[in-house]
Formats: structure tokens, C-alpha cells, sequence
């Protein structure tokens, strides 16, 4: 996701980004705290994009969100609504790939905007993607286990009006 937001940024396409979240500890499945994971907060986030990928500080603005999608959605379109109203109909919503499914429907169950869907992995050179962490995440993270257990339960949830958001 850093290498997207710093491509749509120095590229001009993007003018602005907000950073939903929260500081949560992760849990592992048994809702325990995972050992030496450190929470990806908006900001450490605002921090990285600044520091290593040259992102303008003034373009990121970091708001505080409950820590799932739900949450996260909500607090983006309060933000656009309250402080970016003009930027209402050309909104963006940027996440991996195995992600933008269930985020893009939620966005339109919980707001009343239609995001133009991001793959963050899109963004990324086919050497950038061997290189960088990105494909050594992909393999040793168990994607199957993420899509399977996750996200897919996750939208079959949404359709069968069970969905409760949860934090990992």
C-alpha cells in the first residue's frame, strides 16, 4: 500500500489520502496477543509515506477509527463529508487485492459513495513485487488461509446478514 499512495501521489493522480485505524494489539486466532507483531497505525503509516517514500505530510490526514473496515469506512466518509465534501464523488478506496471485494461492499452498504476500487498490489513492478517483502508475505502468510478463512467467510457473511465486524 505505501508504494500505491507514493505512485498516486507523485504521479499527481491522487491529491489527497486519509489513514483510518486504530493502535490495536493483533490477535491470533485463540485471541491472543501475536508475538512481535507490531499494529500498522495510521500513524507509523504517515510516518513511513513522509519519511521513506516522500510523501507530503498535508495530503495524509490520519483519523481515528474502531479497528475493522466497518470502522474504518465509517470514519473516511465522515471525514470526506465534514472536511472534503468536494472530493465526494471521485472517492478511492485503496487495499489488497483479496481485500477490495468485501470493502467495496461494505462501503456501499455503510455510505452512500461508489469508490473507485485500488489494488494495491497493482501498483507494484512485476521486480518490485519479487524484491520487495510483498511476495515473501503472500507465501509465508498462508493466503489461501486469509482468503479462505477471512475474507471469503467474510462476504458469505454479508450476504446471509450475519456479518460482525472483528479485529484479527
Amino acid at each position: 500500500r505505501y508504494k500505491a499512495i507514493s505512485k498516486l501521489f507523485h504521479s499527481g493522480i491522487v491529491e489527497r489520502f486519509i489513514l483510518p485505524g486504530s493502535a490495536v494489539r493483533k490477535e491470533n486466532n485463540e485471541g491472543l496477543a501475536s508475538e512481535g507483531v507490531e499494529p500498522l497505525t495510521p500513524h507509523i503509516m504517515k510516518y513511513t509515506l513522509t519519511s521513506k517514500y516522500g510523501v507530503a505530510p498535508d495530503v495524509l490526514r490520519v483519523v481515528s477509527s474502531a479497528p475493522h473496515t466497518i470502522g474504518n469506512i465509517t470514519a473516511a466518509y465522515e471525514e470526506l463529508k465534514n472536511r472534503d465534501s468536494l472530493y465526494l464523488a471521485k472517492v478511492g478506496v485503496l487495499t489488497n487485492f483479496y481485500h477490495l471485494p468485501r470493502a467495496l461492499r461494505l462501503f456501499a452498504e455503510h455510505t452512500a459513495l461508489r469508490p473507485i476500487p485500488l489494488c494495491a498490489e497493482s501498483f507494484l513492478l512485476s521486480d518490485e513485487f519479487e524484491r520487495e517483502r510483498v511476495r515473501k508475505f503472500y507465501i509465508e502468510s498462508g493466503l489461501s488461509y486469509i482468503l479462505e478463512n477471512q475474507e471469503l467467510q467474510g462476504f458469505l457473511d454479508i450476504e446471509r446478514g450475519m456479518y460482525i465486524p472483528r479485529t484479527r
